[in-house]
């Protein structure tokens, strides 16, 4: 049997997460799961009926760090239009570029440094989706060979 393919967010899941970003993929890449490590601090309630969207405390984390080597890819679905990062947000992106693994983000966020291989740039939700589905396919050619 196929492994589900594992997409996630690590920090707090507040008022800078595009809830309706993430709706949006969750409800279009039904065949990913997408797991959010951190504390929430906001109301998830209209996420609640989707199967493929799980919440981690940051408590439940600490107690299982190995469970970010099993995504496939980190998420960082931003709200458009923020204010400067904090240096908060910008540590968790500088955490996910660390881990090697590609990160989508959307939109772009500036940061202290440029040239991120790994990082994967969307301009709407529609491309947020394509690069989903390209590391996917990426993933299944390397398992392939």
């Amino acid at each position: 049997m196929e492994k589900q393919p594992i997409a996630g967010f690590w920090g707090n899941f507040d008022e800078s997460v595009n809830v309706n970003l993430v709706e949006f993929v969750a409800n279009r890449c039904r065949e990913w799961a997408f797991v959010f490590f951190g504390d929430v601090n906001r109301d998830i309630s209209r996420l609640n009926k989707y199967k493929n969207i799980y919440f981690i405390s940051q408590e439940e984390y600490c107690a299982h760090p190995e469970a970010q080597s099993a995504l496939d890819v980190w998420l960082l679905p931003l709200k458009p239009k923020k204010p400067e990062p904090s240096d908060n947000l910008i540590r968790n992106v500088e955490f996910q570029l660390a881990t090697t693994k590609p990160i989508i983000m959307y939109p772009e966020v500036k940061l202290r440094e440029n040239g991120f291989k790994n990082l994967l740039i969307a301009n709407d939700y529609d491309e947020f989706k394509d690069h989903l589905n390209e590391v996917y396919d990426r993933k299944q050619l390397a398992l392939e060979d």
